[in-house]
């Protein structure tokens, strides 16, 4: 019978909402019968809590509340009695009370409590737990328990406020606790986002002050009623979500409606309604309330947490809401009291920018740390051309000319002359002053590996091309890359062959083919043409190497473009600084023939040649610069298992919120595609890499690292492992994609939605797990900066990494496959659920999947209720036509697709995943062993007692409540108790071990109350029900 689901889950079970309800039932129990004072009614719910949590932290805030009011006393009520000062009441009072806890607040957090728990560590050996918690919470508790000593005094307010703390204490702890399914685990955390100290505050007690003295005289001068200053003070605070202030505000107006409707009834017509009684009735319907909108949240919107639903504050739209009723003036309180608030947060922000700009600072040095940074720029040469890659894609993309205007060309090439002789004498002044001049030309320069000198326009709309200068380079030759888009490859080529014949000049350009007037584009706009021939004075004697692919429409008909072996075209003459020897000695085979070939670029200088180059042999050439210039992302290793490192990964990212949107331009696709993709469905997915073979993902490291994506190899204690690529930065929205090392069987995850769509991150990597999936696709779904939350599967999102993935992992498929998206559906109708999950499949666009998908009976096998898609009224809309990733299923050579809909039920076994740390600070908390295990391999010797049915009770009831007070009788009731947690599946187990160190009980804790039968299975299957994830007990019968 017990415990009670009185509470909604997720929201006043764990709340501190709920123990200031019962707090204060109390003190208007009290005011009604002995009269006492109805100050401070949100203190003792407030503080019941952290005395069953932390009651050291209520004694500091005892303490604080008492010097609060004994300072106030001091300052005003002695000095008036002998004549030496004014007597202060009522709001001018509370203000005075609400400065001085300020004041002991900074007393006591900065100086007094640091220096105490120093003390008692080093005078008694107190533990440093217990010195952590000397610091109070809040931000008005204190002013509020000091406002409450002062009409009956220090004695009497420490009477009541104790009488009324401690029968709340008794209910919560002895009545809320053990018969319902209310639960102080959670409310622990929201205590400690709350404990941030004075010092981590100064902003919100900035504007709680002014706000607060502002509401004080716009009472005084205008008669604006707030009920309290404090209201439109708490209000200001939430101009930064004003979401808040507007769901305040309607909860406020419901009551007040519920409220005249209800004093309207036969029953309360003519009863006198007034002081605690009103304040009763209000707080009772605001209750109700919240009560009824935490189910309504959880049926109809489950991916929203309920609480946010809920107004601001305790008792906020309370106190507004009897106003209101009082006064008969809905707008007109409403139109003061958001004013007031209004007023007072810019007034704050005013006074807070002017304080930071009286604020002395430190001297910059800004133009000498500049040049220091530039002259000492860390990396590879590699790795700076990799970064330069994707705005070459956005030149290339863009319509006309794209050269950048330097002035007088003379200059400029004068200029050229000038860094690179100083350059080759590593002349570090010389350098350090013409970074600087750069800047006049629109350039910035870098130096790499105390070598190179990497030349690129400074605006992102005119980087057409990279020069780099060498300073070991011992011949007046030029290198120049024309093609760097359309030819990604010969990148890597060019700077091979910029260190084998020793030239001094790399030219690295989006596509010298757009130029439309070489020769005058060459003098005037693009500096590196300047360098093939527009600029005299150092340029034109010297010859150029021009790397290119060979292909039949360049003319020539010596050449044979399907031979694999290089060509070296001479148009009239060979300049002595290209030597075929040396390229032929370094490169493999070469031709030499003689012509012209038609490479739609500007002319070459006389003496300069053509190298065109065989695509099937290009690659050996990039391998030889990776690995001469140091691959510059190296494959970071992680040994933790991919469950544990998706997982933490998903839940930091889930709480920063992201800098730009994830939609991509087509150039940016275009990059993704050639330089990344494409090579990693080609070299992994679909190739030959084998377990421990890294050169095909260091192949991808380079480019990987141009677009801010990371490869980090997850390795698994029973020796699989997997390529995951992922954003380097969690402020980046952007798809992760994993890779099997080993291969797959032919089916492929996709989980586009993992944040709004909570459960399917969970099962899409079990499924991944169970099914041996070769890949799975992960989306990023978090709103961008605007707000606009980016659903890959929506067509106006159509632009975004997780789509070009998904298109062409279908592309470069040489097998038919299946691929499984995993969605979620909002429940629509009441009633227990007959189907676990919907399903639906198609192979061509617009037709139906007439048979199943593989995965579908490994579903039933597990348990799975499945039904399909089929026009009913509960499935319209989870078609799968309606996914954008269906729609490119006619360019893939026999792919199917299927859509999963996971349904409430299989979604909140999952859901829980995240909430693991939580559980994980809870056994902390308790001083509790924890463990992380791969629970498929583990292969323990199991007790040969029974547990007893008292132990057995304990453990349901933590299983079912979170009770850190059960958990404690658990761990002094003379049982060995750990914590453990299942790499794969990141559930985690309350594990009761025997005196001989053998598990005896395992019990599942990462499910909601009540989802499944709750029993005992055989120890010899628990392997299959951690699959499952049941919260059945696994050991021996009783």
């Amino acid at each position: 019978m017990f415990p009670l689901f009185l509470f909604p889950p997720a929201s006043l079970a764990e709340s501190v909402i709920t123990t200031v309800w019962v707090g204060a039932l109390v003190v208007i129990f009290f005011n009604q019968t002995f009269g006492w004072s109805l100050s401070g009614l949100v203190v003792p719910g407030y503080l019941v809590p952290l005395l069953i949590l932390k009651p050291v932290s209520v004694a500091v805030i005892l303490v604080e509340g008492v010097t609060a009011y004994a300072l106030v006393r001091l300052m005003f009520a002695v000095p008036e009695r002998v004549g030496w000062w004014h007597v202060v009441f009522g709001r001018d009072r509370f203000f005075a009370l609400v400065l001085s806890s300020i004041f002991t607040r900074l007393a006591f957090d900065t100086w007094l409590l640091p220096q105490c728990a120093s003390w008692l560590a080093a005078r008694w050996q107190i533990p440093l737990e217990l010195g952590s918690q000397l610091h109070s919470f809040g931000l008005i508790i204190v002013a509020l328990i000091a406002n409450q000593f002062w009409k009956p005094g220090l004695a009497r307010g420490l009477v009541s406020l104790g009488t009324c703390l401690w029968i709340t204490f008794l209910l919560v702890r002895f009545v809320l606790l053990p018969f319902t399914n209310f639960t102080l685990g959670n409310v622990a955390y929201l205590y400690e986002d709350l404990a941030a100290g004075i010092m981590g505050t100064p902003k919100a007690y900035m504007i709680l002050v002014t706000t607060a003295l502002i509401a004080s005289r716009m009472n005084q001068r205008f008669g604006w009623e707030f009920n309290g200053i404090l209201l439109p003070a708490l209000l200001a605070l939430q101009w930064y979500q004003p979401g808040k202030i507007v769901l305040s505000f309607v909860e406020a107006m419901f009551l007040v409606v519920c409220a005249r409707l209800l004093f309207a009834t036969p029953l309360f017509r003519h009863l006198s309604i007034e002081g605690g009684r009103k304040i009763l009735v209000f707080f009772n319907l605001s209750f109700l309330y919240k009560y009824l909108l935490s189910f309504a949240v959880a049926y109809w919107m489950p991916e929203l947490k309920a609480t946010d639903a809920f107004g601001f504050g305790y008792m906020l739209s309370t106190l507004l809401a009897i106003k209101m009723y009082e006064k008969s003036a809905v707008i007109r309180i409403s139109r003061a009291t958001l004013q007031t608030a209004f007023y007072g947060t810019l007034l704050a922000n005013l006074i807070g920018f002017g304080l930071v700009m009286v604020q002395p600072v430190a001297e910059p040095v800004v133009e000498q740390t500049t040049s220091v940074e530039r002259e000492q720029t860390p990396g590879s040469l590699l790795e700076a051309l990799y970064a330069e890659k994707p705005h070459l894609y956005q030149a290339a993309a863009s319509a006309g000319r794209f050269g950048l205007q330097v002035g007088d060309g003379t200059a400029f090439a004068r200029y050229l002359a000038t860094l690179d002789e100083a350059n080759g004498k590593d002349d570090r002044a010389t350098l350090t002053e013409l970074y600087h001049r750069a800047e006049h030309f629109g350039l910035r320069a870098r130096r790499l590996e105390d070598r190179y000198l990497l030349l690129a326009p400074m605006q992102t709309e005119w980087r057409s091309f990279v020069l780099i200068l060498d300073a070991q380079g011992t011949r007046d030759l030029m290198v120049q890359v024309p093609k760097a888009v359309a030819e990604p490859e010969t990148v890597e080529a060019g700077l091979e062959l910029l260190t084998a014949t020793g030239a001094r000049f790399l030219a690295i350009h989006a596509d010298l083919t757009k130029k439309r007037d070489p020769v005058i584009e060459c003098a005037l706009n693009s500096p590196v043409d300047a360098l093939s021939g527009g600029s005299p004075q150092m340029f034109e004697e010297k010859p150029i190497i021009r790397v290119m692919f060979k292909k039949r429409e360049m003319g020539l008909a010596q050449m044979d473009p399907s031979a694999d072996r290089h060509v070296l075209v001479v148009q009239d003459r060979l300049h002595r600084s290209i030597l075929p020897v040396t390229i032929e000695r370094r490169f493999g085979e070469l031709s030499l023939i003689w012509g012209r070939p038609r490479d739609g670029c500007p002319p070459l200088n006389a003496g300069s040649a053509h190298l065109l180059v065989s695509r099937a042999r290009v690659s050996q050439w990039s391998e030889r610069s990776r690995r001469r210039h140091r691959a510059p992302a190296e494959i970071k290793r992680v040994s933790s298992g991919l469950a544990e490192f998706l997982t933490r990964r998903l839940e930091r990212r889930a709480t920063v919120k992201p800098r730009r949107s994830g939609t991509l331009k087509v150039e940016e696709m275009l990059f993704y595609d050639r330089e990344l993709v494409t090579p990693l469905m080609t070299g992994l997915v679909f190739g030959s890499a084998e377990v421990g073979d890294v050169a095909a993902s260091e192949r991808l490291a380079g480019p990987a690292a141009g677009i801010g994506y990371r490869v980090t190899l997850v390795e698994e204690p029973d020796g699989h492992a997997y390529w995951v690529f992922h954003p380097k930065s969690d402020k980046r929205i952007g798809c992760t994609f994993v890779v099997r090392q080993s291969g797959g069987r032919g089916a492929h995850l996709q989980v586009p939605r993992p944040f709004g769509e909570t459960g399917t991150f969970g099962f899409g990597l079990t499924q991944f797990q169970q099914l041996e999936a070769g890949t799975l696709l992960i989306g990023d779904d978090r709103a961008g900066p605007g707000g606009n939350v980016l659903d890959p599967t929506r067509m106006e999102n159509r632009r975004c990494a997780f789509n070009l993935f998904h298109q062409v992992l279908l592309r470069e498929s040489r097998a038919p496959l299946d691929l499984v998206q995993v969605r979620t559906r909002k429940e629509r109708f009441t009633g227990e659920p007959q189907v676990d999950l919907w399903w639906d499949g198609s192979s061509v666009v617009g037709a139906r999947a007439g048979g199943e998908a593989p995965l579908l009976a490994t579903l039933r096998t597990e348990g799975y209720r499945l039904g399909r898609v089929d026009g009913l009224p509960e499935t319209t809309g989870l078609e799968i036509h309606n996914l954008y990733q269906a729609r490119y299923l006619n360019q893939a050579r026999g792919a199917s697709m299927w859509v999963l809909w996971l349904t409430a039920k299989v979604r909140q076994s999952y859901r829980a995943m995240p909430n693991l740390e939580l559980e994980s600070a809870r056994m902390a908390q308790l001083a509790v062993p924890q463990e992380t295990r791969d629970l498929s391999i583990w292969q323990p010797r199991w007790s040969s007692r029974n547990p007893e049915p008292a132990l057995i009770r304990r453990v349901r009831h933590y299983q079912l409540t979170r009770d850190l007070l059960t958990l404690g009788a658990l761990r002094d009731g003379g049982h060995v108790i750990r914590f453990l947690r299942d790499r794969g599946t990141r559930q985690g187990y309350l594990a009761i071990y025997d005196e001989e160190d053998r598990p005896m009980l395992l019990a599942n804790l990462n499910l909601d109350h009540g989802n499944d039968e709750t029993g005992f299975v055989s120890e010899t299957a628990f392997r299959d029900l951690v699959h499952r994830r049941t919260s059945r007990m696994i050991g021996r019968r009783p």
